[in-house]
């Protein structure tokens, strides 16, 4: 979801800033991992 909007920045809260091409190469990287069933769960009621 977050994927389609168009970020400059991207600020977590215990980590650097990513910037530019970066944001994008973060986001890539965080859609990888595979996570607990909770997240699973979301993804289908968000549809």
């Amino acid at each position: 979801m977050v994927s389609r909007l168009e970020i400059d920045i991207l600020a977590l809260q215990h980590a650097l800033l990513f910037k530019g091409d970066d944001v994008g190469r973060f986001l890539d990287w965080f859609k990888k991992p595979e996570l607990g069933s909770g997240v699973a769960s979301f993804a289908r009621a968000a549809t």
